[in-house]
This record gives structure tokens, sequence and C-alpha cells, in this order.
């Protein structure tokens, strides 16, 4: 794992060409226009990227991959799994986490 500035895009292109799994871990993107790396990197073909923001469902790092055709993943996971924790530390029971699982996906349209 390596954080890279953004100010030299060659050096974050040269890695990002030489990944597998590009995360944003940040919140840029939560405004709906903002990218965590400039909109002219290229991604290789099988890189899966993901952004933990849940909100919006797509974020701009998403769609530009999409765009290059590449795999993307957002923060709705994770967002479940963190509350299915805080859920059982303050009841002391189990959330029904496929069920909640399942009703997201349906009304997110998750494929």
């Amino acid at each position: 794992m390596q954080v890279l500035a953004l100010d030299d895009s060659q050096l974050l292109q040269e890695h990002i060409t030489n990944s597998d799994l590009l995360v944003n871990g940040t919140s840029v993107g939560m405004d709906g226009y903002s990218q965590p790396v400039p909109s002219t990197i290229r991604f290789p073909e099988n890189l899966l990227v993901a952004d933990v923001i849940y909100q919006p469902f797509e974020t701009p790092l998403m769609k530009h991959a999409q765009s290059q055709g590449n795999p993307t993943i957002n923060g709705l996971g994770m967002l479940l799994f963190q509350a299915a924790e805080a859920f059982q530390a303050w009841t002391g029971k189990e959330m029904p986490t496929d069920l909640i699982w399942d009703q997201l996906v349906q009304k997110y349209d998750i494929k």
C-alpha cells in the first residue's frame, strides 16, 4: 500500500498502472463533483476502484473508472457492517445484515 501526492501526475499514473486496486479512503467526492485523482489518469483494464464513500451512490471517481470499463465498489457495504457492529455493541443482538443488504440491493439496483 502506498499513499502518493496528487501533484505528480506522472508518478501517480505509473503507480496506478502497476496496481490491481485503487482505494479512496477520503471524503473527496462526497460533493458530487470532486475526485481524488486527476481526470487525466488512465486506469489499467482490471483495476478495481473502491471508493469508501456511500453518498453519492456513484461517486465521480467511480464514474471515471466505469467510463474506462473498470469494476467499482462504493462504501455502502462498509457502512452496513459498521452499523452492524454498533448495533451489536448497543443491543447485544446481531443485526439482520443479510435482510438489510437484500433491501439495499433492491433499492439501489446493485448488481
